[in-house]
């Protein structure tokens, strides 16, 4: 009878050992929740850079929202431009953020934090701006408003750079990489379509087009060229895309509900994340990770924090660390997600407690 049990448990094992693994199909990833500045209830997390430091923005005990640049344990205030509110929207491995503040006066400014402060950047004649991105060599790209009061993207270099639109009135700068090739979307001459665009400043900008719909937006850019954003398809659903440099938009496809899915940010591996619904007719959304030609919950891929719920992913690093928002306990909370080990995570005595109940079913069989 042992040799009977010695050829039965290999197989045994193997089959407990996998159904105790969370999500063996894709990475697995412990949680850290990044908490809230002192006082506050809510936060979420907008960037992460090669260091680990992410920003966003938290809640407070005193006024409204708040930057902060965050090295993962804790987060510092960035505090605004003497308003109530400020919002931190892209990090560089410097750790200098950028994004936008409220003034004294009450209008929302594109600002810079290298660590000294606030810096107001400008804009391109009119009150408002946002910043929403910058790479290594400090470029930063996001919008601002003309003379006329329209928003067009643009990019800060030394200067402030109007990027122009596709037609219409208005354009957002999203992203930027390191050779200062943009991302963003334009409305068309319509007015009333968005496109999303690359621009350089050899070519100007330039449509991206769309997985077959009408309209699209481009969110990130990694330094290879991969955009990533989201789309239109021909019947009107919405899809996240990812487009490869030379290559043509590929639908990445949805969790399974009819509201879609949105791209948001892309790594050097052409990592994925975003949101998308994951049943038709919930109003709700769930993070998720593209890898290796699958869309993943990010839920299905965390390991002890089964009290949370992932919606949205909206920054990943080359490391894979992702960044986003979740719900636990009623809250909203700024996440950081770092890939781990099945083995560091799941208790091998899964396997052995449940082989522990056959063992009576073994002796009584002899």
């Amino acid at each position: 009878m042992i040799s009977q049990i010695l050829r039965f448990t290999p197989a045994l094992l193997l089959t407990f050992s996998l159904a105790g693994s969370p999500a063996f199909a894709g990475p697995v990833y412990t949680l850290t929740d990044l908490g809230t500045l002192l006082g506050g209830s809510a936060s979420m997390a907008h960037a992460i850079n090669a260091n680990g430091y992410i920003t966003g923005w938290s809640s407070t005990s005193g006024s409204p929202n708040q930057a902060y640049r965050s090295d993962g344990a804790t987060m510092t205030p960035l505090g605004t431009l003497g308003g109530n509110q400020s919002t931190g929207w892209g990090i560089n491995d410097s750790n200098t953020v950028v994004g936008n503040a409220q003034t004294s006066g009450g209008e929302f400014r594109p600002f810079i934090d290298n660590g000294g402060g606030m810096q107001d950047l400008g804009t391109l004649g009119g009150q408002e701006g946002y910043a929403r991105d910058i790479n290594n060599a400090g470029q930063v790209v996001g919008e601002s408003q003309t003379g006329s009061g329209a928003f067009h993207a643009t990019l800060w270099d030394g200067g402030v750079t109007d990027l122009g639109t596709l037609g219409g009135d208005h354009s957002y700068g999203m992203a930027v990489n390191a050779s200062g090739v943009a991302v963003g979307f334009s409305l068309l001459a319509d007015n009333l379509t968005n496109a999303a665009f690359m621009w350089d400043s050899v070519n100007g900008m330039q449509d991206l087009g769309t997985l077959g719909g009408s309209t699209a937006e481009a969110h990130d850019i990694n330094d290879a060229g991969t955009v990533v954003g989201f789309s239109e398809l021909a019947g009107g659903e919405v899809r996240a895309f990812m487009k490869t440099a030379g290559g043509s938009m590929l639908d990445l496809g949805s969790l399974g509900g009819d509201g879609g899915s949105r791209a948001f940010a892309v790594n050097a591996s052409n990592q994925v994340v975003g949101h998308s619904s994951f049943a038709d007719g919930v109003p709700m959304i769930h993070a998720f990770l593209f890898t290796d030609g699958i869309l993943h919950d990010l839920n299905d891929l965390v390991v002890g924090a089964s009290d949370w719920t992932l919606r949205e992913a909206r920054g990943i690093n080359d490391a894979g660390q992702i960044v986003g928002f979740g719900m636990v306990d009623g809250d909203m909370r700024a996440f950081l997600l770092t890939e781990t080990s099945v083995d560091e995570q799941v208790p091998a005595p899964t396997a052995l407690w449940l082989m522990a109940g056959f063992l009576p079913w073994f002796r009584h069989r002899s």
